[in-house]
Protein backbone atom coordinates (compact mmCIF):
# COMPACT_ATOMS: atom_id res chain seq x y z
CA UNK A 1 0.00 0.00 0.00
CA UNK A 2 2.79 2.44 0.87
CA UNK A 3 4.26 2.09 -2.63
CA UNK A 4 0.90 2.86 -4.25
CA UNK A 5 0.78 6.04 -2.19
CA UNK A 6 4.40 6.76 -3.15
CA UNK A 7 3.58 6.39 -6.83
CA UNK A 8 0.65 8.81 -6.53
CA UNK A 9 2.80 11.35 -4.69
CA UNK A 10 5.53 11.04 -7.34
CA UNK A 11 2.99 11.60 -10.13
CA UNK A 12 1.54 14.54 -8.20
CA UNK A 13 4.96 16.21 -7.85
CA UNK A 14 5.60 15.74 -11.55
CA UNK A 15 2.23 17.25 -12.40
CA UNK A 16 2.80 20.25 -10.15
CA UNK A 17 6.21 21.05 -11.54
CA UNK A 18 4.93 20.61 -15.09
CA UNK A 19 2.62 23.60 -14.70
CA UNK A 20 4.89 25.67 -12.45
CA UNK A 21 7.81 27.87 -13.27
CA UNK A 22 10.27 26.01 -11.04
CA UNK A 23 13.44 24.74 -12.62
CA UNK A 24 12.86 21.02 -13.14
CA UNK A 25 15.35 18.26 -13.82
CA UNK A 26 14.42 14.67 -14.55
CA UNK A 27 16.88 11.82 -15.00
CA UNK A 28 17.25 8.08 -14.56
CA UNK A 29 19.71 5.67 -13.06
CA UNK A 30 19.42 2.08 -12.01
CA UNK A 31 20.69 -1.46 -11.96
CA UNK A 32 20.13 -4.56 -14.07
CA UNK A 33 21.17 -8.02 -12.97
CA UNK A 34 20.92 -11.57 -14.28
CA UNK A 35 21.90 -14.50 -12.05
CA UNK A 36 21.95 -18.18 -12.92
CA UNK A 37 23.13 -20.93 -10.55
CA UNK A 38 23.39 -24.69 -10.73
CA UNK A 39 23.49 -26.43 -7.36
CA UNK A 40 24.32 -29.90 -6.15
CA UNK A 41 24.08 -31.36 -2.63
CA UNK A 42 26.02 -34.53 -1.77
CA UNK A 43 27.88 -36.30 1.03
CA UNK A 44 27.48 -39.04 3.65
CA UNK A 45 24.52 -37.26 5.29
CA UNK A 46 22.54 -37.87 2.08
CA UNK A 47 23.19 -41.63 2.03
CA UNK A 48 19.85 -43.40 1.90
CA UNK A 49 17.99 -40.09 1.69
CA UNK A 50 15.42 -40.44 -1.08
CA UNK A 51 13.35 -37.31 -0.30
CA UNK A 52 15.69 -34.34 0.12
CA UNK A 53 16.22 -32.43 -3.18
CA UNK A 54 19.86 -32.80 -4.19
CA UNK A 55 20.10 -30.80 -7.42
CA UNK A 56 18.65 -27.63 -8.81
CA UNK A 57 18.98 -24.81 -11.27
CA UNK A 58 17.79 -21.38 -10.19
CA UNK A 59 18.29 -17.69 -10.77
CA UNK A 60 16.51 -14.56 -11.83
CA UNK A 61 16.72 -11.44 -13.90
CA UNK A 62 15.81 -8.08 -12.47
CA UNK A 63 15.80 -4.47 -13.53
CA UNK A 64 15.67 -1.60 -11.04
CA UNK A 65 14.87 1.75 -12.65
CA UNK A 66 15.22 4.85 -10.50
CA UNK A 67 13.61 8.03 -11.89
CA UNK A 68 14.90 11.14 -10.10
CA UNK A 69 12.92 14.36 -9.99
CA UNK A 70 14.58 17.62 -8.92
CA UNK A 71 12.49 20.77 -8.48
CA UNK A 72 14.69 23.81 -8.10
CA UNK A 73 16.88 23.65 -5.02
CA UNK A 74 14.10 22.68 -2.63
CA UNK A 75 12.58 19.31 -3.53
CA UNK A 76 13.95 15.99 -4.79
CA UNK A 77 12.06 12.76 -5.20
CA UNK A 78 13.02 9.31 -6.39
CA UNK A 79 11.49 5.88 -6.66
CA UNK A 80 12.94 2.51 -7.60
CA UNK A 81 10.66 0.57 -9.92
CA UNK A 82 11.52 -3.13 -10.00
CA UNK A 83 10.83 -5.80 -12.59
CA UNK A 84 11.89 -9.26 -11.44
CA UNK A 85 11.51 -12.48 -13.36
CA UNK A 86 12.59 -15.81 -11.81
CA UNK A 87 14.70 -18.11 -13.96
CA UNK A 88 12.61 -20.69 -15.79
CA UNK A 89 9.40 -18.71 -16.26
CA UNK A 90 8.22 -17.91 -19.76
CA UNK A 91 6.13 -15.23 -21.48
CA UNK A 92 6.10 -13.01 -18.40
CA UNK A 93 4.78 -15.71 -16.04
CA UNK A 94 5.73 -15.05 -12.39
CA UNK A 95 7.13 -11.63 -13.32
CA UNK A 96 6.82 -9.21 -10.41
CA UNK A 97 6.42 -5.46 -10.77
CA UNK A 98 6.91 -3.56 -7.52
CA UNK A 99 8.03 -0.30 -5.98
CA UNK A 100 11.29 -1.10 -4.22
CA UNK A 101 11.81 2.36 -2.77
CA UNK A 102 10.24 5.79 -2.51
CA UNK A 103 11.87 8.94 -1.11
CA UNK A 104 11.17 12.66 -0.96
CA UNK A 105 14.03 14.94 0.06
CA UNK A 106 14.42 18.67 0.21
CA UNK A 107 15.34 21.78 2.11
CA UNK A 108 13.38 23.87 4.58
CA UNK A 109 14.57 27.29 3.54
CA UNK A 110 18.32 27.42 4.02
CA UNK A 111 18.13 25.93 7.50
CA UNK A 112 17.58 22.17 7.30
CA UNK A 113 17.45 19.16 5.01
CA UNK A 114 14.73 16.54 5.33
CA UNK A 115 13.97 13.04 4.03
CA UNK A 116 10.62 11.26 3.94
CA UNK A 117 9.85 7.67 2.99
CA UNK A 118 12.46 4.92 2.83
CA UNK A 119 15.41 6.43 4.66
CA UNK A 120 18.74 5.35 6.10
CA UNK A 121 19.11 5.98 9.83
CA UNK A 122 22.69 6.48 10.95
CA UNK A 123 25.24 9.14 11.68
CA UNK A 124 25.14 8.41 15.41
CA UNK A 125 27.17 6.04 17.60
CA UNK A 126 27.73 2.29 17.90
CA UNK A 127 25.66 2.23 21.11
CA UNK A 128 22.63 4.13 19.83
CA UNK A 129 22.02 3.50 16.10
CA UNK A 130 24.37 0.98 14.50
CA UNK A 131 23.93 -2.14 12.36
CA UNK A 132 26.65 -4.58 13.45
CA UNK A 133 28.49 -6.85 11.01
CA UNK A 134 27.30 -10.46 10.88
CA UNK A 135 30.87 -11.84 10.86
CA UNK A 136 34.40 -10.49 10.57
CA UNK A 137 35.36 -10.18 6.89
CA UNK A 138 37.79 -7.26 6.68
CA UNK A 139 40.31 -9.19 4.57
CA UNK A 140 38.12 -11.47 2.49
CA UNK A 141 38.81 -12.05 -1.21
CA UNK A 142 37.29 -10.00 -4.03
CA UNK A 143 35.36 -13.02 -5.31
CA UNK A 144 33.57 -13.43 -1.97
CA UNK A 145 33.14 -9.68 -1.48
CA UNK A 146 31.33 -9.49 -4.85
CA UNK A 147 28.98 -12.28 -3.81
CA UNK A 148 28.31 -10.52 -0.51
CA UNK A 149 27.55 -7.28 -2.37
CA UNK A 150 24.61 -8.95 -4.15
CA UNK A 151 23.08 -10.00 -0.84
CA UNK A 152 23.69 -6.57 0.68
CA UNK A 153 22.11 -4.76 -2.27
CA UNK A 154 18.98 -6.89 -2.03
CA UNK A 155 18.72 -6.09 1.68
CA UNK A 156 19.51 -2.36 1.48
CA UNK A 157 22.73 -2.71 3.44
CA UNK A 158 24.65 0.56 3.45
CA UNK A 159 27.50 0.51 5.92
CA UNK A 160 26.21 0.29 9.47
CA UNK A 161 22.98 2.20 8.87
CA UNK A 162 19.44 0.88 9.25
CA UNK A 163 17.02 1.40 6.38
CA UNK A 164 13.52 2.06 7.70
CA UNK A 165 10.39 3.92 6.71
CA UNK A 166 9.94 7.32 8.29
CA UNK A 167 11.19 10.89 8.32
CA UNK A 168 14.41 12.59 9.35
CA UNK A 169 15.82 16.09 9.31
CA UNK A 170 19.34 17.38 9.80
CA UNK A 171 21.07 20.72 9.80
CA UNK A 172 24.50 22.21 10.34
CA UNK A 173 25.17 25.71 11.63
CA UNK A 174 28.52 27.46 11.36
CA UNK A 175 29.78 30.05 13.86
CA UNK A 176 32.54 32.62 13.91
CA UNK A 177 33.26 32.64 17.64
CA UNK A 178 33.10 30.24 20.56
CA UNK A 179 32.38 27.10 18.56
CA UNK A 180 33.11 26.06 15.01
CA UNK A 181 29.82 24.35 14.14
CA UNK A 182 26.67 22.80 15.56
CA UNK A 183 24.83 19.96 13.87
CA UNK A 184 21.42 18.53 14.66
CA UNK A 185 19.82 15.28 13.43
CA UNK A 186 16.28 14.13 14.26
CA UNK A 187 14.40 11.07 12.99
CA UNK A 188 11.21 9.13 13.49
CA UNK A 189 10.34 5.75 11.99
CA UNK A 190 7.63 3.15 12.37
CA UNK A 191 8.91 -0.36 13.08
CA UNK A 192 5.70 -2.19 13.91
CA UNK A 193 2.28 -1.39 12.44
CA UNK A 194 -0.82 -1.98 14.58
CA UNK A 195 -3.15 -4.87 13.80
CA UNK A 196 -6.28 -6.53 15.12
CA UNK A 197 -4.38 -8.85 17.45
CA UNK A 198 -3.72 -6.24 20.10
CA UNK A 199 -0.29 -5.10 18.94
CA UNK A 200 0.29 -1.34 19.24
CA UNK A 201 2.14 0.91 16.82
CA UNK A 202 5.84 0.81 17.61
CA UNK A 203 8.01 3.82 16.82
CA UNK A 204 11.76 4.33 16.75
CA UNK A 205 12.64 7.97 17.35
CA UNK A 206 15.79 9.82 18.23
CA UNK A 207 18.41 12.34 17.35
CA UNK A 208 21.84 13.74 17.88
CA UNK A 209 23.18 17.15 18.85
CA UNK A 210 26.84 17.54 17.93
CA UNK A 211 29.14 20.47 18.65
CA UNK A 212 32.54 20.96 17.05
CA UNK A 213 34.29 23.45 19.32
CA UNK A 214 37.48 23.48 17.27
CA UNK A 215 39.81 21.18 15.41
CA UNK A 216 40.77 19.81 18.83
CA UNK A 217 37.42 19.16 20.53
CA UNK A 218 34.02 17.77 19.51
CA UNK A 219 31.16 16.66 21.78
CA UNK A 220 27.73 15.15 21.20
CA UNK A 221 24.53 14.02 22.86
CA UNK A 222 22.51 11.09 21.47
CA UNK A 223 19.02 9.82 22.22
CA UNK A 224 17.13 6.84 20.80
CA UNK A 225 13.73 5.65 21.96
CA UNK A 226 11.69 2.63 20.90
CA UNK A 227 8.15 3.32 22.05
CA UNK A 228 4.66 1.85 21.75
CA UNK A 229 1.75 4.09 20.83
CA UNK A 230 -1.20 2.49 22.59
CA UNK A 231 -4.45 1.75 20.80
CA UNK A 232 -7.49 -0.19 22.04
CA UNK A 233 -7.05 -3.71 23.45
CA UNK A 234 -3.27 -3.74 23.27
CA UNK A 235 -1.62 -6.78 24.84
CA UNK A 236 1.75 -5.11 25.43
CA UNK A 237 3.14 -1.72 26.41
CA UNK A 238 6.85 -1.46 25.59
CA UNK A 239 9.39 1.34 25.83
CA UNK A 240 13.18 1.54 25.69
CA UNK A 241 15.23 4.72 25.96
CA UNK A 242 18.96 5.17 25.40
CA UNK A 243 20.82 8.40 26.22
CA UNK A 244 24.57 8.81 25.69
CA UNK A 245 27.16 11.55 25.51
CA UNK A 246 30.39 11.40 23.54
CA UNK A 247 33.55 13.47 23.31
CA UNK A 248 36.49 13.43 20.89
CA UNK A 249 39.89 15.09 21.40
CA UNK A 250 42.15 15.37 18.34
CA UNK A 251 45.71 16.58 17.90
CA UNK A 252 46.64 16.66 14.22
CA UNK A 253 50.17 17.66 13.25
CA UNK A 254 52.30 17.31 10.14
CA UNK A 255 53.81 13.96 11.10
CA UNK A 256 51.37 12.49 13.59
CA UNK A 257 47.75 12.39 14.65
CA UNK A 258 46.54 11.51 18.15
CA UNK A 259 42.88 11.00 18.99
CA UNK A 260 41.11 10.18 22.23
CA UNK A 261 37.37 9.49 22.21
CA UNK A 262 34.85 8.35 24.79
CA UNK A 263 31.16 7.62 25.19
CA UNK A 264 29.10 7.22 28.34
CA UNK A 265 25.40 6.41 28.49
CA UNK A 266 22.43 4.66 30.04
CA UNK A 267 19.44 2.64 28.90
CA UNK A 268 15.99 2.18 30.41
CA UNK A 269 13.81 -0.81 29.49
CA UNK A 270 10.15 -1.28 30.43
CA UNK A 271 7.71 -3.91 29.19
CA UNK A 272 4.19 -4.45 30.50
CA UNK A 273 2.09 -7.46 29.55
CA UNK A 274 -1.31 -5.82 29.78
CA UNK A 275 -3.53 -8.86 30.31
CA UNK A 276 -1.33 -10.53 32.93
CA UNK A 277 -0.35 -7.15 34.46
CA UNK A 278 3.28 -8.23 34.62
CA UNK A 279 5.85 -5.44 34.27
CA UNK A 280 9.62 -5.73 33.98
CA UNK A 281 11.79 -2.63 34.16
CA UNK A 282 15.55 -2.21 34.41
CA UNK A 283 18.34 0.30 33.77
CA UNK A 284 21.99 -0.18 32.84
CA UNK A 285 25.00 1.66 31.45
CA UNK A 286 27.76 1.70 28.84
CA UNK A 287 31.28 3.13 29.01
CA UNK A 288 33.65 3.28 26.03
CA UNK A 289 37.09 4.87 25.70
CA UNK A 290 39.07 4.70 22.43
CA UNK A 291 42.61 5.79 21.61
CA UNK A 292 44.34 6.09 18.23
CA UNK A 293 47.74 7.43 17.16
CA UNK A 294 49.00 7.64 13.56
CA UNK A 295 52.58 8.25 12.45
CA UNK A 296 52.01 9.70 8.98
CA UNK A 297 55.46 9.27 7.33
CA UNK A 298 55.27 5.48 7.81
CA UNK A 299 51.45 5.29 7.59
CA UNK A 300 51.33 3.27 10.82
CA UNK A 301 48.68 3.47 13.49
CA UNK A 302 48.34 2.05 17.00
CA UNK A 303 45.01 1.87 18.73
CA UNK A 304 43.36 0.69 21.91
CA UNK A 305 40.01 0.71 23.68
CA UNK A 306 38.30 0.00 26.96
CA UNK A 307 34.67 -1.09 26.87
CA UNK A 308 32.15 -1.94 29.58
CA UNK A 309 28.56 -2.70 28.60
CA UNK A 310 26.11 -3.56 31.38
CA UNK A 311 24.42 -6.96 31.47
CA UNK A 312 21.02 -5.31 30.98
CA UNK A 313 22.06 -2.47 28.72
CA UNK A 314 19.40 -2.54 26.01
CA UNK A 315 19.69 -0.61 22.76
CA UNK A 316 17.62 -2.29 19.99
CA UNK A 317 18.86 -0.03 17.17
CA UNK A 318 22.46 -0.98 18.00
CA UNK A 319 22.01 -4.60 19.14
CA UNK A 320 19.73 -6.10 16.50
CA UNK A 321 21.69 -8.81 14.71
CA UNK A 322 22.11 -8.30 10.98
CA UNK A 323 21.14 -11.94 10.31
CA UNK A 324 18.28 -14.08 11.60
CA UNK A 325 19.74 -17.56 12.05
CA UNK A 326 16.26 -19.04 12.55
CA UNK A 327 15.14 -17.99 9.07
CA UNK A 328 14.48 -20.75 6.56
CA UNK A 329 17.30 -21.08 4.05
CA UNK A 330 16.90 -20.47 0.33
CA UNK A 331 19.37 -23.14 -0.82
CA UNK A 332 18.66 -26.77 0.15
CA UNK A 333 16.42 -25.74 3.02
CA UNK A 334 15.93 -29.22 4.49
CA UNK A 335 17.97 -32.35 5.02
CA UNK A 336 17.51 -35.86 6.48
CA UNK A 337 14.70 -36.95 4.15
CA UNK A 338 13.41 -33.36 4.16
CA UNK A 339 12.41 -33.63 7.84
CA UNK A 340 14.99 -31.30 9.41
CA UNK A 341 15.88 -27.73 8.55
CA UNK A 342 19.51 -27.33 7.52
CA UNK A 343 21.50 -25.10 9.87
CA UNK A 344 22.89 -21.83 8.45
CA UNK A 345 26.54 -22.15 7.47
CA UNK A 346 29.28 -19.71 6.57
CA UNK A 347 28.34 -20.15 2.91
CA UNK A 348 24.70 -19.29 3.62
CA UNK A 349 25.78 -16.12 5.42
CA UNK A 350 27.66 -15.13 2.30
CA UNK A 351 24.99 -15.98 -0.28
CA UNK A 352 21.47 -16.21 1.17
CA UNK A 353 19.37 -13.13 0.36
CA UNK A 354 16.62 -14.07 2.84
CA UNK A 355 18.59 -14.24 6.09
CA UNK A 356 19.02 -10.52 6.65
CA UNK A 357 16.90 -8.60 9.16
CA UNK A 358 15.21 -5.51 7.78
CA UNK A 359 13.65 -4.32 11.03
CA UNK A 360 14.86 -3.44 14.51
CA UNK A 361 13.97 -6.06 17.14
CA UNK A 362 13.07 -5.27 20.78
CA UNK A 363 14.86 -8.39 22.10
CA UNK A 364 18.18 -10.03 21.30
CA UNK A 365 18.11 -12.71 18.61
CA UNK A 366 19.72 -16.10 19.06
CA UNK A 367 23.17 -16.37 17.51
CA UNK A 368 25.67 -19.09 16.59
CA UNK A 369 28.89 -18.69 18.64
CA UNK A 370 31.13 -20.26 15.98
CA UNK A 371 30.66 -17.12 13.86
CA UNK A 372 31.50 -14.69 16.66
CA UNK A 373 31.08 -15.18 20.39
CA UNK A 374 32.85 -12.12 21.77
CA UNK A 375 30.58 -9.48 20.22
CA UNK A 376 27.67 -11.17 18.39
CA UNK A 377 25.66 -7.93 18.60
CA UNK A 378 28.55 -5.58 17.85
CA UNK A 379 30.31 -3.42 20.40
CA UNK A 380 26.94 -2.88 22.10
CA UNK A 381 26.75 -6.59 23.07
CA UNK A 382 25.61 -6.56 26.72
CA UNK A 383 27.49 -8.09 29.65
CA UNK A 384 30.98 -7.40 28.33
CA UNK A 385 33.98 -5.59 29.78
CA UNK A 386 37.61 -5.53 28.69
CA UNK A 387 40.30 -3.98 26.54
CA UNK A 388 41.42 -3.91 22.91
CA UNK A 389 44.90 -3.19 21.55
CA UNK A 390 46.31 -3.29 18.06
CA UNK A 391 48.62 -1.98 15.36
CA UNK A 392 48.04 -1.53 11.66
CA UNK A 393 48.54 0.53 8.55
CA UNK A 394 46.91 3.90 8.12
CA UNK A 395 43.89 3.96 5.78
CA UNK A 396 45.89 6.05 3.29
CA UNK A 397 48.32 3.17 2.65
CA UNK A 398 47.91 1.98 -0.95
CA UNK A 399 50.41 -0.88 -1.32
CA UNK A 400 50.02 -2.74 1.98
CA UNK A 401 47.03 -2.66 4.27
CA UNK A 402 47.53 -4.66 7.44
CA UNK A 403 46.27 -4.93 10.99
CA UNK A 404 46.80 -7.05 14.10
CA UNK A 405 44.46 -6.83 17.08
CA UNK A 406 43.85 -8.52 20.41
CA UNK A 407 40.67 -8.38 22.52
CA UNK A 408 40.64 -9.47 26.16
CA UNK A 409 37.13 -9.43 27.62
CA UNK A 410 34.96 -11.09 30.22
CA UNK A 411 31.37 -11.03 31.40
CA UNK A 412 30.34 -8.57 34.09
CA UNK A 413 27.98 -11.11 35.68
CA UNK A 414 27.63 -14.85 35.21
CA UNK A 415 24.76 -16.16 33.12
CA UNK A 416 22.89 -18.83 35.09
CA UNK A 417 25.89 -19.41 37.36
CA UNK A 418 28.22 -17.24 39.42
CA UNK A 419 31.22 -17.94 37.21
CA UNK A 420 31.90 -15.58 34.30
CA UNK A 421 32.92 -16.32 30.72
CA UNK A 422 36.29 -15.03 29.54
CA UNK A 423 36.84 -14.14 25.89
CA UNK A 424 40.10 -13.86 24.00
CA UNK A 425 40.16 -12.80 20.36
CA UNK A 426 43.16 -12.50 18.03
CA UNK A 427 42.62 -11.23 14.54
CA UNK A 428 44.56 -9.63 11.76
CA UNK A 429 45.10 -9.51 8.06
CA UNK A 430 47.09 -8.31 5.11
CA UNK A 431 46.11 -6.93 1.72
CA UNK A 432 49.08 -6.58 -0.64
CA UNK A 433 48.66 -4.64 -3.89
CA UNK A 434 51.67 -5.89 -5.82
CA UNK A 435 50.52 -4.23 -9.03
CA UNK A 436 50.61 -0.83 -7.32
CA UNK A 437 54.06 -1.51 -5.90
CA UNK A 438 55.40 -2.43 -9.35
CA UNK A 439 53.55 0.50 -10.93
CA UNK A 440 51.63 -1.75 -13.28
CA UNK A 441 48.39 -0.52 -14.77
CA UNK A 442 46.74 -3.85 -13.96
CA UNK A 443 45.37 -5.40 -10.77
CA UNK A 444 47.59 -7.86 -8.96
CA UNK A 445 46.57 -8.20 -5.32
CA UNK A 446 46.60 -10.79 -2.57
CA UNK A 447 44.81 -10.97 0.75
CA UNK A 448 45.03 -13.06 3.91
CA UNK A 449 43.16 -12.73 7.18
CA UNK A 450 42.55 -14.78 10.31
CA UNK A 451 40.49 -14.52 13.48
CA UNK A 452 40.67 -16.83 16.47
CA UNK A 453 38.31 -16.67 19.43
CA UNK A 454 38.53 -18.60 22.70
CA UNK A 455 35.73 -18.68 25.27
CA UNK A 456 36.29 -20.27 28.66
CA UNK A 457 34.47 -20.58 31.97
CA UNK A 458 35.25 -22.62 35.08
CA UNK A 459 33.06 -23.74 37.97
CA UNK A 460 29.97 -25.91 37.93
CA UNK A 461 29.10 -25.24 34.26
CA UNK A 462 32.50 -25.12 32.52
CA UNK A 463 32.90 -23.82 28.96
CA UNK A 464 35.77 -24.33 26.54
CA UNK A 465 34.91 -23.16 23.02
CA UNK A 466 37.31 -22.23 20.23
CA UNK A 467 36.75 -21.01 16.68
CA UNK A 468 39.13 -20.06 13.88
CA UNK A 469 38.20 -18.20 10.70
CA UNK A 470 40.67 -17.86 7.80
CA UNK A 471 40.37 -15.84 4.57
CA UNK A 472 42.69 -16.16 1.57
CA UNK A 473 42.38 -14.69 -1.89
CA UNK A 474 43.94 -13.27 -5.04
CA UNK A 475 42.92 -11.06 -7.96
CA UNK A 476 45.00 -11.12 -11.14
CA UNK A 477 44.18 -8.95 -14.16
CA UNK A 478 45.40 -10.99 -17.12
CA UNK A 479 44.13 -8.95 -20.06
CA UNK A 480 42.69 -5.46 -19.81
CA UNK A 481 39.68 -5.64 -17.43
CA UNK A 482 39.70 -9.45 -17.45
CA UNK A 483 40.42 -10.77 -13.95
CA UNK A 484 41.14 -14.19 -12.56
CA UNK A 485 39.71 -14.49 -9.04
CA UNK A 486 40.35 -16.92 -6.24
CA UNK A 487 39.06 -17.08 -2.69
CA UNK A 488 39.11 -19.45 0.27
CA UNK A 489 37.23 -19.34 3.55
CA UNK A 490 37.95 -21.84 6.33
CA UNK A 491 36.05 -22.10 9.59
CA UNK A 492 36.77 -24.46 12.45
CA UNK A 493 34.92 -24.56 15.78
CA UNK A 494 35.23 -27.02 18.62
CA UNK A 495 34.07 -27.23 22.21
CA UNK A 496 31.02 -26.62 24.33
CA UNK A 497 28.88 -23.54 24.93
CA UNK A 498 25.40 -22.65 26.20
CA UNK A 499 23.02 -20.90 23.82
CA UNK A 500 20.76 -18.53 25.71
CA UNK A 501 17.05 -18.17 25.03
CA UNK A 502 15.27 -14.95 25.97
CA UNK A 503 11.68 -14.09 26.78
CA UNK A 504 9.61 -11.05 25.78
CA UNK A 505 11.31 -9.10 28.58
CA UNK A 506 14.72 -9.69 26.98
CA UNK A 507 15.71 -11.81 29.98
CA UNK A 508 17.37 -15.21 29.77
CA UNK A 509 14.84 -17.92 30.57
CA UNK A 510 16.45 -21.08 29.19
CA UNK A 511 19.59 -22.62 27.69
CA UNK A 512 20.60 -25.02 24.96
CA UNK A 513 23.71 -27.13 25.54
CA UNK A 514 25.84 -26.62 22.44
CA UNK A 515 28.63 -29.12 21.73
CA UNK A 516 30.29 -28.56 18.39
CA UNK A 517 33.13 -30.13 16.43
CA UNK A 518 32.79 -28.63 12.97
CA UNK A 519 34.81 -27.68 9.93
CA UNK A 520 33.69 -25.73 6.90
CA UNK A 521 35.67 -24.89 3.78
CA UNK A 522 34.66 -22.71 0.84
CA UNK A 523 36.88 -22.75 -2.26
CA UNK A 524 35.92 -20.34 -5.06
CA UNK A 525 37.82 -19.85 -8.34
CA UNK A 526 36.32 -17.57 -10.97
CA UNK A 527 36.71 -15.05 -13.75
CA UNK A 528 35.43 -11.48 -14.05
CA UNK A 529 35.06 -9.22 -17.07
CA UNK A 530 34.71 -5.57 -16.03
CA UNK A 531 32.79 -3.20 -18.29
CA UNK A 532 33.12 -0.27 -15.87
CA UNK A 533 33.87 0.26 -12.20
CA UNK A 534 30.53 -1.25 -11.09
CA UNK A 535 29.37 -3.25 -14.13
CA UNK A 536 30.74 -6.71 -14.78
CA UNK A 537 30.16 -10.31 -15.81
CA UNK A 538 31.41 -13.08 -13.53
CA UNK A 539 31.49 -16.82 -13.63
CA UNK A 540 32.49 -18.63 -10.43
CA UNK A 541 32.59 -22.14 -9.08
CA UNK A 542 31.95 -22.58 -5.36
CA UNK A 543 32.77 -25.82 -3.56
CA UNK A 544 31.78 -25.90 0.11
CA UNK A 545 32.16 -28.78 2.55
CA UNK A 546 30.54 -28.81 5.99
CA UNK A 547 31.13 -31.42 8.70
CA UNK A 548 30.05 -31.53 12.34
CA UNK A 549 30.34 -34.73 14.36
CA UNK A 550 28.44 -33.62 17.47
CA UNK A 551 25.57 -31.12 17.63
CA UNK A 552 24.21 -31.26 14.07
CA UNK A 553 25.99 -34.47 13.04
CA UNK A 554 26.06 -33.37 9.38
CA UNK A 555 28.59 -34.19 6.71
CA UNK A 556 27.73 -32.80 3.29
CA UNK A 557 29.03 -30.80 0.34
CA UNK A 558 27.46 -28.14 -1.86
CA UNK A 559 28.80 -27.43 -5.34
CA UNK A 560 27.53 -24.36 -7.11
CA UNK A 561 28.24 -22.73 -10.47
CA UNK A 562 27.31 -19.07 -10.28
CA UNK A 563 26.95 -16.60 -13.17
CA UNK A 564 26.29 -12.95 -12.46
CA UNK A 565 25.84 -10.15 -14.98
CA UNK A 566 25.45 -6.77 -13.29
CA UNK A 567 24.96 -3.46 -15.08
CA UNK A 568 24.86 -0.22 -13.09
CA UNK A 569 24.06 3.05 -14.85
Amino acid sequence: MKYKVGYLVFVFLWSVCSVSHAQVQFNFNGLGRAIVTTNKLSGPTLNGDTVTPKKGVSGYTLFDLQPNLVIGNTVRANAILRLRNPFGSFYGASTVFAFRQFQIMGKIGKVADYEIGDIYIGGMTKYTVFKPEEIWHDYESDIHAMRRSVVEYENFVKGNMWRLQGVQAYSNFGFNKGIKSLNVRLFGTRTNASNTQGTPDRLLVGGRLGIVQSQYLAVGVNYVGMLDVRVNNDSVDYSNNVLTGDVKLTLDREKFLVQLAGELGTSNFKNTQVYSKVTKQYNDYVTDIDFKAVYKPLKIKVFGAYRSVGAQFTSPAAQTARLNVLQNLSLFETINNATVGRNPTLYDRLTDEGMYNRSVAPVLYMFQPEYGNLSPYGDATPNRTGITAGIGSDTSAKVIQAEARVDLYSELVGEGVADKRKFTSLRGGLRFNLGTLLKWNRILSFNAGARQENTTRGGEAPIDFKSTLIDLGATVETFKKLDLLFGVKLLNAKGNEYLTLRDQFNLINNYIIYNLDMNEAIISPGVRLRFSERSYLTGTYNATAYKDTKFFNYNYKIHQVFFNYTLVF
